[in-house]
């Protein structure tokens, strides 16, 4: 993927003249040495940095100049702002809806496969999927059990002709399915089994994460590919308990499918299963033997409470490293004594409890010393400042929606947040953190999944009535 977004810088004529002048007009660079004076911010809703991963367009300005017409903003190249590693190559669907492979080092610009809206940057955390040969179903790896799979037979949904077809007997008295096992399994731990499905001739699909050494201990979960919706989920047995399972739809009939289960200490392998069903229930089968059929790619079974970008597997186990943003100089656009941190960022998976994806964080590569904005539960957005490791504003605003524009103001003793238009609220004591950067997605190096879709820092407290119009 290419990142080379450059946007001319505005041809209009900088106020203020002299020592006031930061941008060399004949190109978009910057003077690094502009200081600017507080009489200079005339325009409130002016900011100093700003990163649209939707447009996309990334711009950054030395604070209290005049904005008018984007005077005083120059526009950068994605790389010129932000600092952006990833140890491994990665997926995301492409504007077209077609799934591709970033390379190492090169940020996700991710696309919804059914709508095709921009999603933003997709920042993960690293995650392993632990089956083999992801996408080669006819392999002596997975066993077949009263089922025969012809390879290459349909188009995946990465374009290549590379999904596989699985007949079934099928009558239900049968057994008949697909599996890999011998996942090791050390300690009581959430597993998510993910595979990408088309129907053929069935109308559901079954998929079960399996205790290897005895079947009859499973999470399991039905799926609709005619109509697209989930069935019913449940646990059988004891050892792994089922969580929650869900669809998404990723185009041209295609759909990835998802059951999450909690594995207990005491089951030491683990296994992916997957069958067709005529019905959301254990009893209902095609009732015509040989010609009952489903497509099926990219299998996942990874450790984690929720399903993560499709890694694809040939041989061995593989792992995706995990994505780390940041822009790490706050000269010449940050303000340590105020300020407004705002972001609008999505997640598409159910979050857990004890699950915090942040959106931005201004921090000192610590969690002592941060000024924050993200997710704290499903239902509750977060601006969380701290200094030395001791908290001074947490303030949760509760939104159920999928996308969150959440602002974060600070100063002494003033704190504000609003999440989607929310009411303000409010702390009225605290100080403020010396921090020296801004990570993107993340705290320091890793370990949240999230869409980002805009950040941008403004040099000043809004007022709580700008912060609720701001998130709209």
């Amino acid at each position: 993927m290419s990142f080379g977004f450059g946007f001319a810088l505005p041809a209009y004529p900088l106020r203020g003249g002299g020592g006031n002048n930061p941008f060399n007009q004949l190109g978009p660079t910057l003077d690094l040495s502009f200081a600017g004076v507080v009489t200079d911010l005339t325009d409130p809703n002016g900011y100093t940095l700003n990163t649209d991963f939707i447009i996309p367009q990334y711009q950054i300005a030395a604070q209290y100049v005049v904005w008018e017409t984007g005077v005083g903003l120059v526009d950068k190249t994605f790389s010129q702002i932000i600092t952006f590693t990833r140890a491994s190559t990665a997926t995301y669907f492409d504007s077209a809806g077609v799934l591709q492979s970033a390379a190492v080092d090169a940020p996700r610009l991710d696309y919804n496969p059914s709508t095709l809206a921009a999603q933003g940057l997709l920042i993960e955390e690293a995650r392993t999927n632990s089956l083999l040969r992801s996408a080669e179903f006819d392999n002596a790896s997975w066993i077949k059990t009263r089922a025969t799979v012809t390879a290459n037979t349909a188009t995946a949904p990465d374009g290549t002709t590379s999904a596989d077809s699985i007949v079934e007997d099928g009558t239900a008295a049968n057994t008949h399915d697909l599996r890999q096992g011998g996942i090791t399994n050390s300690a009581t731990t959430n597993w998510t089994l993910s595979f990408f499905l088309k129907a053929v001739n069935r109308t559901w699909a079954l998929i079960e994460l399996q205790n290897a050494s005895a079947t009859n201990n499973r999470a399991r979960a039905w799926f609709n590919l005619q109509t697209g919706v989930v069935g019913t989920g449940n646990t059988v047995g004891s050892g792994i308990t089922y969580v929650s399972h869900s669809i998404q739809n990723v185009g041209n009939g295609w759909y990835r499918c998802v059951v999450v289960g909690t594995v207990d200490v005491s089951v030491t392998s683990i296994q992916a299963w997957v069958e067709g069903t005529i019905a959301d229930n254990t009893t209902n089968y095609d009732g015509v033997n040989g010609q009952t059929s489903v497509y099926i790619w990219g299998a996942q079974l990874e450790a984690g409470a929720f399903p993560t970008s499709y890694i694809p597997t040939t041989t061995t186990a593989l792992t995706r490293a995990a994505d780390v943003a940041s822009v790490n100089t706050l000269s010449p656009w940050f303000n340590a004594t105020e300020g407004t941190l705002f972001a609008e960022s999505s997640v598409n998976y159910t979050v857990p409890a004890t699950f915090f994806p942040l959106a931005a964080s201004l921090n000192d590569n610590s969690s002592n010393n941060r000024i924050e904005v993200g997710y704290l539960t499903t239902v509750v957005a977060g601006f969380e400042v701290s200094v030395g490791g001791v908290s001074q504003a947490g303030l949760y605003p509760s939104t159920a929606a999928q996308v969150r524009r959440t602002a974060g103001a600070y100063a002494a003793n003033d704190f504000a947040v609003s999440t989607n238009s929310s009411a303000p609220t409010t702390d009225t004591s605290g100080s403020i953190p010396s921090v020296t950067r801004l990570a993107l997605g993340t705290r320091t190096s890793g370990g949240t999944v999230i869409h980002l879709r805009r950040v941008t820092y403004y040099p000043r407290r809004l007022s709580n009535a700008e912060l609720q119009a701001l998130t709209v």
